[in-house]
């Protein structure tokens, strides 16, 4: 599992001049099977989500032009509508306020529900630079990015999603952070694990955090 499957790839969407506001569809995550995604969980795994924790685990959902790729998928329960959430997850170039390690998200190009988005992180003193193609399903409460490899890119591979699945009675949304990313470098198993645990759970906590910061009850 190569580290950066850890980091915080947040996408970006807006014409030129790009927007600074995007309006909330009226229908988000209206066509999400939440029963069915309900069962991908263990017992123990929804009484920890139940409860406010932020749980990670592994999955063979990342699909790239060699075929599946394991992917990281950490999961957390914002008491917040989906739409609420959706408004923060697309206020893509205010992104580097609230996930850490991103430094900058310029929108780039919109054509339809596509973005092209130039970002930059910064990694243990190491500035990563690399270009995302998004794509919006609100209704599916998806948000799914692949690299675009037309670009220079300081990293080979990055695959991804962030799915929204709205939680009766409300307001409740289920947030699940898929990603898979390829440096092209070997690294230790050591930093691969620090990642793990540290990184990804922050990825999702400050979304939490901030969309609760936006839409305080």
């Amino acid at each position: 599992m190569p580290w950066l499957t850890l980091l915080p790839l947040l996408l970006a969407t807006g014409p030129t001049p790009s927007p600074t506001v995007w309006p909330t569809p009226s229908c988000v995550a209206c066509e999400v099977d939440a029963q069915a995604i309900r069962t991908d969980y263990t017992t123990k795994n929804w009484r920890d989500l139940a409860l406010g924790k932020i749980i990670t685990t592994k999955v063979d959902e990342a699909r790239s032009d060699d075929g599946i790729k394991t992917a990281v998928q950490t999961s957390v329960i914002i008491a917040r509508t989906p739409a609420e959430v959706w408004s923060v997850l697309v206020d893509f170039e205010a992104s580097p306020s609230f996930v850490a390690s991103l430094k900058e998200a310029h929108i780039q190009k919109v054509a339809g529900n596509r973005v092209w988005l130039d970002e930059r992180l910064r990694i243990w003193w190491t500035d990563i630079h690399f270009h995302i193609i998004s794509t919006l399903q609100p209704k599916r409460g998806l948000l799914s990015w692949v690299l675009d490899k037309t670009q220079d890119n300081d990293i080979t591979e990055s695959i991804g999603s962030w799915q929204l699945v709205p939680l009766p009675p409300g307001p409740q949304t289920l947030v699940r952070y898929r990603a898979h990313v390829d440096t092209g470098k070997p690294v230790p198993g050591f930093i691969e694990r620090f990642l793990v645990d540290r990184s990804l759970p922050k990825i999702v906590g400050g979304l939490r955090t901030e969309v609760e910061r936006r839409f305080p009850q």
